[in-house]
């Protein structure tokens, strides 16, 4: 996290260096109940408001030291879209303090508690019981607690809910989030949209601040509205938005990594995971004290299993007071903490890179998802038979990793591509083994998921046509980064090919060799990028 030692931090700096010592969550759709909680929320009334980057003792505990710069309106940069050419964090000094102050009036978690509404029920996001965690894993499962896993149809395997995914979407009050019992946390987030009407003082109040500090032109902007219990924390993960964090009530922490340690060392889960765009690696405190033990999965069979490859000391950590503003770059990792002493209420405005009205973020990713279900349909052609299908896709893998990471238009070696390969199962895959009882390879990929594809020129020209829209996809980011964004996006693309395992039909053959588990066939599909005999 931070570096014990003093409290003082470095001057501001130009945000295009390296990081000191080299996520989504997306909004949740609430009920129409949650619209009626904060129906009669109003201004809240008395108090002062500290300004952006005046500092407390008590907002920096004496033995940790912030590492995050200062960058200051006006001086470092004229215009938020100026502030987005940064490379890197910093708490932002003289940004629209007044319309800050009015937000952080209109939801003051005191306004909310004496509203009536307050006690209605809403769906929160929670835990409880003497053994949870604070630390918060999104899911877009509802799912009751007494299920232990997380059921995928695409693979008819089980993912183990892990040491935090005890997380439910319960009807609770909003006094369970500020206030809440022992034992107990929840969440609430919802968009700026969710109030217009029921609260329209508090959603004009946001609009006008994200109104006064437009991204680049023609840019989407997005507001995300946060409340959380005490001692709450987030799993770390990484958004694909430049983010102003706006703190209004409370103290938080905000623990960051750089892109490349995230995307390529942080072990994320795979992409048919609920918690896909999220780290595996377990903390071993549910407070803020964050000592790094393994991963949140079981180890089972796997009892072998390495640790995590994650590299915390490129970490930065910067702590916040209501009046506090950071900036967060798109794709840098983040995991934040309230501190002990009570609620937190944020705000986040979220800048969308490389979107538009017309050209929206999720309209951008269908197009690369719809390029990816095109070249899987053309390198299968002429396969008579699951193994032949596998085959096919096992090679249009290998080729596309080859031909995205391209140098000076020359494709990667097959040892290349290999080597990419094998660094995704141990990023993904690797962590999960255990819990979908799988044991560590050690010999070679059963017959079913080697059968050697003939057709190799027509799965290289899908991964050639493939490959420009993979680059294009990563095209509006930071050019020092792009690398680390494109091997998220391969092991995307990787991860799709593992989740065609009933398509192919392949795992009627694994069976008949005696791999009956969906688990195990998972394992098998997985090892035949490396393990077969030949390659």
């Amino acid at each position: 996290m931070g570096k014990k030692g003093g409290r003082t931090r470095p001057a501001h700096d130009d945000g295009r260096g390296q990081p000191a010592g080299s996520g989504s969550a997306p909004s949740t759709a609430q009920s129409a109940a949650a619209v009626a909680l904060v129906a009669a929320a109003v201004a809240f009334c008395g108090g002062g408001v500290m300004l952006a980057g005046r500092r407390s003792p008590r907002s920096e505990p004496a033995d940790w030291q912030s590492v995050v710069p200062f960058c200051d309106f006006g001086a470092d940069f004229q215009s938020a879209a100026e502030l987005m050419e940064r490379r890197t964090p910093c708490l932002v000094r003289g940004l629209e303090v007044a319309k800050h102050a009015e937000v952080t009036r209109a939801w003051a978690p005191e306004t909310i508690l004496r509203l009536p509404a307050a006690r209605g029920a809403v769906k929160l996001r929670a835990t409880e019981g003497p053994n949870h965690t604070r630390v918060m894993r999104y899911s877009d499962r509802n799912l009751q607690k007494s299920e232990p896993a997380f059921k995928s149809k695409d693979l008819g395997i089980a993912w183990s809910r892990g040491a935090y995914d005890s997380w439910e979407f319960e009807q609770h009050t909003m006094r369970d989030v500020l206030r809440p019992g022992s034992g107990f946390s929840a969440s609430f987030s919802a968009n700026t949209d969710m109030f217009r009407a029921p609260h329209p003082s508090g959603a004009a109040a946001i609009e006008a601040l994200a109104e006064s500090i437009p991204g680049p032109q023609g840019e989407m902007q997005e507001q995300l509205l946060w409340l959380a219990s005490r001692g709450l924390g987030q799993q770390l993960h990484f958004d694909s938005s430049h983010n102003l964090f706006f703190q209004l009530h409370g103290e938080k922490h905000v623990v960051m990594c750089p892109p490349a340690e995230l995307l390529r060392r942080g072990h994320l889960y795979p992409k048919g995971h609920p918690a896909s765009r999220q780290s595996q690696i377990l903390w071993g405190s549910e407070d803020s004290d964050r000592r790094m033990v393994g991963f949140g999965t079981p180890e089972s069979v796997d009892v072998e299993r390495p640790g995590p490859a994650y590299n915390a000391s490129t970490e930065q950590v910067a702590y916040l007071r209501g009046g506090d503003v950071l900036y967060i770059p798109a794709l840098w990792g983040h995991q934040t903490f309230s501190q002990m002493d009570g609620p937190t209420v944020s705000l986040a405005l979220w800048y969308h890179p490389g979107t538009s009205a017309e050209s929206p973020i999720d309209v951008r990713l269908k197009e690369l998802d719809d390029a990816i279900a095109e070249a899987m349909r053309d390198g299968q052609k002429g396969a008579k038979n699951a193994g032949a299908k596998w085959a096919a896709l096992r090679e249009l893998g290998l080729r596309v990793v080859a031909h995205v990471l391209a140098v000076n238009g020359v494709p990667l070696s097959e040892a290349e591509a290999g080597d990419v390969v094998a660094d995704w199962i141990a990023q993904r895959w690797r962590p999960q083994f255990g819990g979908l009882g799988i044991k560590a390879p050690t010999s070679t990929a059963p017959e079913p998921v080697c059968q050697p594809w003939a057709d190799r020129e027509q799965t290289e020209a899908s991964a050639a046509k493939l490959a420009p829209a993979v680059r294009k996809t990563v095209s509006w980011y930071f050019e020092e980064h792009r690398e680390a964004y494109l091997h998220y996006h391969l092991g995307n693309i990787l991860d799709a090919l593992v989740l065609q395992l009933r398509a192919t039909r392949i795992a009627k053959d694994l069976k008949a060799t005696g791999l009956a588990e969906p688990g195990a066939q998972v394992g098998a599909l997985l090892h035949s990028f490396t393990g077969c005999e030949g390659r």
